[in-house]
């Protein structure tokens, strides 16, 4: 059934989401102290000892669940609760009923998995403590499992391929609330403390996750935080995730290549309210209609990077050297109302078309404000305002007949040392209103402008056809330090 879904942005950032179908879907609302409210509360477990009430501990485990932890017989059935005690060692548990797994004094599961499969289906998993150093020693492993609650657990994983929490064809879940750290395995690899592959309509929130690398693996690779993943694993199918909420968590990533603290690959997503660090991209949004909102990054390449008609608001981004803030090459995105510092990488880079940078607040040291690379078009940048000792504004074309094209730039206040407020020498047909406000080392106003033949404004001279003998030492000559064209 085709399900339509509308997403809204009030005038007091709150998030609403309607379906023309039930999805247990939260709306988040943006406080004062950036908690995120979901509709309902959390499910209350209660623990009342009956008949259907299991007190499972090391010794008696065998009662109820087999050698490879398949439950024996009828031992365990529907609305059943179990309740680990002390400390179970090198046990699964494969759940195909729906029950509550809890412990309700401490207890612990060492080198187990507890694995849910679609006869799990609205079952609750809350208050267990699981440490995993097995290969492939998952956490919690939902299989076609849907409307599960996950809530107050601590895990711990160390093993190769042990994530937190898996999940793939499972939808409606909530998870909610749990610690998960992720420690190098033997081979040196961290993993991914929370994986999802074509899951639908799911609730992460008010998580703390944190993937821990440490001598000697320092130079082994960490995976991502949260990863909506179309890839697959030895486990996890993978498939676009699509309609998953993201809020109000604090992960804390690592700086490899491999690990995106935030990894959305699906449409229709909701990352919003996070706090996340570490990881060399803060937030990566790959598919449609992905929404970005107030959210707090650091990262070490890039704080958020996304793709077609996303929306970017209120996030507050800190980098340090060789980290860029916002990097498109999306179309129709709307980029507003975020808190950006850099030092010598730019504040946002756009490579697409017709997308909207607005009110947005952009520091950097010698780092470009905004860069336009390569052909965008149509792109219309208003009300921003950039300090910065770089260029607040540049445009940097893909070649001679490949240019940025037909941009608009009006109503920004630009303050830099460096010689232009705006440099568009190299595009074509951009309109800059004379109601920016700009200042240079080069004057103020017009005199802050480096113009192209074809910007309105001003004329530095004729494109060329000049062919150059560029070496390694004539490169400096025609590159800057980033490899664009001077």
């Amino acid at each position: 059934m085709e399900t339509t879904n509308v997403q809204e942005i009030n005038s007091e950032n709150s998030i609403s989401k309607t379906n023309n179908e039930k999805t247990n879907t939260p709306t988040i609302t943006k406080d004062n102290n950036k908690n995120v409210k979901p509709n309902s509360e959390t499910n209350t477990i209660k623990q009342e000892p009956n008949e259907n009430y299991k007190i499972i501990n090391d010794t008696n485990y065998y009662n109820y669940f087999s050698e490879s932890g398949d439950i024996i017989n009828n031992n365990i059935q529907d609305g059943d609760t179990i309740d680990i005690s002390g400390t179970i060692t090198n046990k699964n548990f494969n759940i195909n009923r729906q029950i509550i797994f809890t412990s309700s004094n401490k207890g612990k599961i060492i080198n187990g998995t507890i694995k849910l499969t679609e006869g799990a289906s609205n079952s609750i998993l809350s208050n267990l403590t699981i440490q995993n150093s097995q290969y492939n020693g998952i956490g919690f492993l939902l299989i076609g499992a849907s409307n599960i609650e996950i809530s107050n657990n601590y895990l711990q994983m160390n093993g190769f391929g042990a994530y937190g929490i898996g999940a793939t064809h499972s939808n409606y879940l909530k998870i909610i609330n749990n610690t998960i750290k992720e420690t190098p395995s033997s081979q040196g690899t961290s993993h991914v403390p929370i994986l999802l592959g074509d899951c639908h309509y799911n609730t992460i929130s008010q998580n703390d996750l944190e993937i821990i690398v440490q001598s000697p693996y320092n130079h082994y690779i960490s995976l991502n935080g949260i990863y909506l993943s179309n890839h697959g694993t030895d486990l996890i199918d993978g498939g676009y995730c699509n309609y998953n909420n993201i809020t109000n968590n604090t992960i804390k990533g690592y700086d490899s290549s491999w690990c995106y603290t935030i990894q959305m690959m699906g449409n229709n997503n909701i990352a919003a309210n996070n706090n996340v660090s570490g990881g060399h991209r803060g937030i990566s949004s790959e598919g449609n209609n992905n929404q970005l909102i107030n959210n707090t990054i650091h990262a070490t390449e890039t704080g958020i990077t996304a793709d077609d008609n996303n929306t970017i608001i209120g996030n507050i981004i800190n980098l340090n050297d060789g980290a860029t803030g916002i990097s498109t090459s999306g179309n129709n995105v709307i980029i507003q109302e975020n808190k950006i510092t850099t030092t010598n990488k730019p504040g946002i880079t756009i490579m697409g078309s017709n997308n909207t940078l607005k009110e947005n607040n952009i520091t950097t040291n010698t780092g470009y404000g905004i860069l336009l690379q390569g052909i965008p078009q149509n792109n219309t940048i208003i009300i921003n305002t950039i300090n910065s000792n770089g260029i607040g504004i540049i445009f940097k074309q893909h070649s001679n007949i490949n240019r940025p094209n037909n941009n608009k730039i009006q109503n920004n206040f630009i303050k830099t040392t460096a010689l232009y407020a705006i440099d568009a020498y190299q595009s074509e047909n951009t309109t800059i209103s004379p109601t920016n406000d700009l200042e240079s080392s080069n004057g103020t106003g017009d005199a802050a402008i480096r113009y192209s033949s074809t910007n309105s404004g001003g004329y530095t001279g004729p494109i060329s056809n000049k062919v150059y003998n560029l070496t390694d030492e004539t490169y400096s000559n025609y590159f800057d330090e980033n490899g664009y064209l001077k």
